[in-house]
């Protein structure tokens, strides 16, 4: 692909991490002069739309998986992904392992290097998960303790703990995700 096409898909891609649960699709339209493509018009639709319809290409059988999870009196709605082998190219374009979202709409990120860390015990799938947090239930109060007004990363704390602890968890003893991590390790040292 052209580099300036490729631009075009960065900007796609990185809107649809941003919004990933969009209310109504966008159209994108590529007006600057010079600038050409396969296509100067893209359809926005998030990135829990992009992941429903290529679900059957790349992401694993039996995912996604969802689950709800309460912290502090407050329901988070959890959706657990997994893509195939080198699939998260198209959808994790800067790691991030964690999106919090409120009404569609990014407010923060935990990177896929989480994951790793020996509480969550998923690094060998470290690359290919992940998981969208809708804490669109929260109360303004919660919301304020937990997100800053940046909308890049969460405010430390232990509002932050409690949450990155009962994801630890429910990663950690999620059957699917244990089968997978067994059949990713015993391929890699088949591989080798």
């Amino acid at each position: 692909a052209s580099d300036v096409y490729k631009r075009q898909l960065d900007l796609y891609y990185r809107l649809s991490v941003l919004l990933p649960n969009i209310a109504l699709p966008i159209l994108i339209v590529e007006r600057r002069k010079g600038y050409e493509g396969h296509s100067l018009e893209s359809i926005l639709s998030g990135l829990s739309v992009r992941l429903e319809e290529d679900k059957y290409s790349n992401i694993e059988n039996g995912f996604p998986s969802s689950a709800n999870i309460k912290v502090k009196g407050q329901e988070m709605k959890i959706q657990i992904f997994v893509f195939k082998p080198r699939k998260e190219v198209h959808y994790k374009r800067r790691k991030e392992g964690i999106i919090f979202t409120v009404n569609g709409q990014a407010h923060g990120f935990i990177p896929d290097s989480f994951f790793t860390r020996k509480s969550v015990g998923m690094a060998y799938l470290a690359n290919s998960l992940l998981i969208i947090a809708d804490c669109s239930k929260f109360d303004g109060r919660t919301r304020e303790d937990l997100f800053m007004n940046s909308r890049d990363r969460l405010r430390e704390g232990e509002l932050k703990k409690e949450i990155e602890g009962k994801l630890a968890d429910l990663i950690k003893k999620h059957q699917g995700l244990r089968e997978l991590k067994e059949r990713r390790r015993r391929e890699e040292i088949e591989g080798k």
